[in-house]
């Protein structure tokens, strides 16, 4: 599983509580290399190991900077998984390799249909501090960089210092929610603009139909008290 560099201390200690926990095969083991430029993708190879079916999942310390498909998965006894693994653009690794990954993988649970929803979701079950959850970690580097060859592998629990990548999309449905609430918030606002100023119009159209009534009374007024006058006229007439 090793073959090629050193295990790390803490997978070391880990292994050796229970040696026939060893379920997943990962390739590259240790160390994930990124180009500096464009074509900042690389791949992950997992292939499960065990007598039995399990389930993984990715976890990295960066959500922001990563694009991680699939992140979660089922494999059958000897099958393999391809993960991609995408260094966004407007991001970069740090000049120290403090950008990891931890891939998780336990027994898929008995009669779980293989599908990355179902996996999702069994994944949500289970508690991250779970002493039958297998984990390795991946650290990344730029390639030609030497810096990560001998970092250690800092033991605790499966999800310390770790975000699922998952996070990122929690993170743009906050900030959509934001976005609409924002915008709701000024279509009311406008709404209420248009109701003042449509009631205004309707007090200004009766106050104009107001005075041509009144206007008109009084026309009507003066010619009916000089009808018997030769040559009388309404005033009104003249305004």
């Amino acid at each position: 599983m090793y073959a090629g560099s050193e295990m790390p201390e803490c997978e070391r200690v880990y292994q050796n509580q229970d040696p026939a926990s060893t379920m997943l095969r990962i390739s590259p083991n240790d160390n994930v290399y990124f180009n500096r430029g464009e074509n900042n993708e690389i791949v992950v190879e997992l292939t499960c190991i065990g007598k039995q079916p399990i389930t993984y999942k990715i976890q990295t310390t960066s959500p922001e900077k990563f694009r991680v498909r699939p992140r979660c998965g089922y494999l059958a006894p000897s099958e393999k998984a391809f993960v991609n693994i995408l260094l966004k653009q407007d991001y970069h690794l740090g000049e120290s390799p403090k950008d990891k990954f931890l891939v998780m993988c336990m027994l898929a649970p008995v009669g779980i249909e293989p599908s990355q929803q179902s996996m999702s979701e069994a994944w949500k079950m289970k508690p991250q501090a779970s002493s039958d959850i297998e984990q390795h970690r991946l650290t990344c580097n730029y390639k030609g960089s030497t810096s990560g060859a001998s970092t250690p592998c800092t033991c605790g629990s499966p999800d310390e210092g770790f975000s699922s990548t998952k996070g990122t999309t929690t993170s743009d449905l906050s900030t959509q929610a934001k976005l609409l609430e924002s915008q709701l918030r000024f279509t009311q606002i406008l709404q209420c603009i248009t109701l003042v100023f449509l009631l205004g119009l309707c007090v200004a159209v009766v106050y104009l139909l107001k005075t041509q009534l009144n206007q008109l009374n009084a026309c009507v007024g003066d010619e009916e008290c000089s009808a018997s006058t030769a040559g009388g006229h309404c005033p009104g007439k003249n305004l």
